[in-house]
């Protein structure tokens, strides 16, 4: 049981570890040791809670580096983060990824297109880094950027500037974005 109490406080991160292991400490001066066991457990129990708590936080924190992202950057008219799983982390109201989420994964070095609801984009770049797309009609641009092995990070560029105008700025916040994910 003390195995199971004390690796569950390890698995915690931060300040949570820290409060736990304080009251842990504070219950050992109280009471004998074998209510110290008892009271490390109940509290180890709300690790799920804490972790649920951090996923959220990290939720929200991607959000917040895509709006950052879009406030930086005027020339950017959507943002999308997706998973290593291919699972939608973060997107704007305003594109809906959803359904091309498993395309934009499975792009490799090969890939000459990309279509994304409806829109084909000819890839005009494509290196480890980014790849950059354009629409022939003049319906806009692409920015698709590795967040590390974590996942990609999508960018609808408007058709009134050209996709390297917001280069810089799409991958710097992909590297932010890919240290919280």
């Amino acid at each position: 049981m003390k195995t199971f109490a004390l690796e569950g406080v390890r698995s915690l991160k931060g300040d949570f570890q820290k409060a736990l292991i304080l009251l842990a400490v504070t219950e050992f001066c109280s009471f004998p040791s074998t209510r110290f066991y008892m009271a490390l457990v109940i509290l180890v129990s709300f690790t799920s809670i804490l972790q649920v708590h951090e996923e959220r936080t990290m939720s929200e924190q991607v959000e917040n580096l895509a709006f950052e992202l879009l406030d930086a950057d005027q020339n950017i008219g959507g943002v999308c983060v997706i998973d290593s799983s291919g699972n939608i982390i973060f997107q704007t109201e305003n594109w809906d990824l959803t359904n091309d989420a498993a395309s934009i994964m499975k792009l490799d070095e090969s890939a000459s297109s990309i279509s994304l609801l409806g829109i084909r984009y000819m890839i005009v770049e494509n290196v480890p880094e980014r790849i950059i797309g354009t629409n022939v009609t003049g319906k806009g641009h692409l920015v698709i950027c590795p967040a590390e092995d974590k996942g990609k990070i999508v960018c609808y560029i408007v058709p009134q500037a050209g996709p390297r105008d917001a280069l810089f700025n799409v991958m710097t916040y992909g590297g932010k974005i890919a240290a919280v994910l």
